[in-house]
């Protein structure tokens, strides 16, 4: 059977809704519980600290470039989070199917998903 697969691009991320956190999560009818445990986590890492992973050599590079210490980066993800036209995640989601076609074993488009993932 044919399958769609759908991309949602470009939402600010929330952690604690996409960990399904019930404090976070308990009260929205859109998210079943009861399938919470389902779900797969393959990386999670606080934002934070994923931009010291990711960003911490360029603005050390950048830093070192500068000769007025007030164009100096003290820390990039505080400078992010007050931009009033940035977020400091976006979320990507990717699905192939819908819950009418998929159901909950999903081998095929689960190992599809991680390839993707694994190559990205």
């Amino acid at each position: 059977m044919p399958k769609t697969v759908s991309v949602h691009n470009g939402s600010a991320a929330n952690r604690e809704h996409n960990r399904r956190n019930p404090r976070t999560t308990g009260q929205m009818p859109h998210i079943q519980q009861d399938l919470v445990h389902h779900n797969e986590t393959w990386i999670d890492i606080p934002v934070r600290e994923a931009y010291k992973q990711i960003f911490q050599t360029a603005v050390d590079d950048y830093n070192r470039r500068q000769s007025r210490p007030e164009r100096k980066i003290r820390d990039y993800y505080n400078q992010i989070r007050k931009s009033a036209k940035k977020h400091t995640a976006y979320e990507l989601i990717i699905q192939i199917g819908d819950k009418n076609d998929t159901g909950l074993s999903a081998d095929n488009e689960i190992a599809c998903l991680r390839e993707y993932y694994n190559n990205w």
